[in-house]
């Protein structure tokens, strides 16, 4: 049976976003995007999490508004090492030539999130290096699709060389009042409309060798298996964007089926029913998260039996309870 795909990114690719926001316009202004943004501020703190790749769209627009500046997602982009994306990067980054480096990424992105693709197209006569996302309907795209370019430009320069300067990159929005500004930062001329972000490379550029620094010590390139250890197994379908969508709404100490199915642009009858072909239910994976992290948190000296019903999303400790002694055959106590 096909599972369904639902796009999902991971929470690496906002990175400094919360620090530059908070230095631009305060503390208050992260709590206020996040909020907006339907994503809990905890997130902040575990990285490595899931969310709803139009969560992650809406963050940064979000976070844009809030901080009245169109440039956001740019200057976030600049400030971002592209390692931070994850291991995937780094073993692009590790080959050989760009033409290997892009092809790498194409395959390692689908470890970092569903809903885009990474692409090496011809158009021309010339070749794109491109990233084509997912569009939602209602969410501004740009700070999100801006904040990629910056780390494409430093993937190019790696093979490149730091002088390195595109003809022009496209953008796969509509022009605004802020495009001159916006072609100042990135330093070529920008193109809007185009089907995807897109950056010109020559065919010399595609096949130079990499230049060679100073070998680390004991230092041996990464392999495929190094980037999947690191990303972890989980794929995204259907059944993991909801485990993970739970999280997310457990780290707000709440969970429901209609909040859940929100986040991911369903209704509620079509994520039961998409579930149910999985051969699932909304009640039975939530059941089996609360489970686990009932385990954990109970495992913790600071918690008491009442916090870790509230932390789990029951409103009554007395529905907790009951859950525990379903699950364990015993009461719940801290150890």
């Amino acid at each position: 049976m096909t599972q369904t795909v639902l796009p999902m990114t991971t929470a690496t690719g906002f990175g400094p976003l919360p620090e530059i926001l908070a230095d631009a316009s305060g503390a208050p202004a992260v709590g206020r995007t996040f909020r907006r943004a339907g994503l809990p501020e905890a997130l902040i703190h575990d990285r490595r999490m899931r969310l709803p790749l139009e969560a992650m769209v809406g963050l940064f627009a979000q976070g844009a508004e809030i901080a009245g500046d169109r440039l956001l997602g740019l200057r976030v982009g600049q400030a971002m090492n592209p390692s931070a994306y994850g291991l995937w990067i780094e073993h692009a980054m590790e080959a050989g030539t760009l033409r290997s480096a892009i092809r790498r990424l194409s395959w390692g992105v689908g470890l970092h999130q569903s809903g885009s693709e990474v692409l090496l197209t011809r158009l021309r006569g010339r070749w794109i290096f491109g990233y084509r996302v997912q569009r939602f309907a209602n969410v501004d795209p740009r700070a999100h699709i801006d904040h990629v370019v910056p780390s494409m430009l430093k993937i190019v320069r790696r093979f490149a060389g730091a002088a390195w300067r595109p003809g022009w990159v496209g953008l796969p929005y509509a022009g605004d009042p802020g495009a001159g500004a916006l072609a100042q930062a990135i330093g070529a001329e920008v193109r809007f409309a185009c089907p995807y972000l897109m950056i010109p490379v020559s065919s010399a550029v595609l096949d130079r060798a990499r230049p060679v620094g100073p070998a680390a010590h004991d230092a041996r390139p990464l392999t495929r298996s190094d980037v999947v250890a690191h990303a972890g197994v989980r794929p995204f379908h259907a059944v993991t964007a909801v485990e993970d969508c739970i999280q997310l709404e457990l780290l707000a100490g709440r969970c429901g089926v209609e909040t859940v199915a929100q986040r991911l642009g369903l209704s509620t009858r079509s994520l039961q029913r998409t579930l149910s072909q999985e051969g699932t239910s909304f009640s039975d994976i939530l059941d089996r998260i609360r489970r686990v992290k009932a385990a954990e948190l109970l495992a913790s000296p600071d918690m008491r039996v009442g916090s870790v019903a509230l932390a789990l999303g029951y409103s009554d400790p007395s529905n907790f309870t009951r859950a525990y002694k379903r699950w364990t055959g015993t009461a719940p106590t801290v150890t």
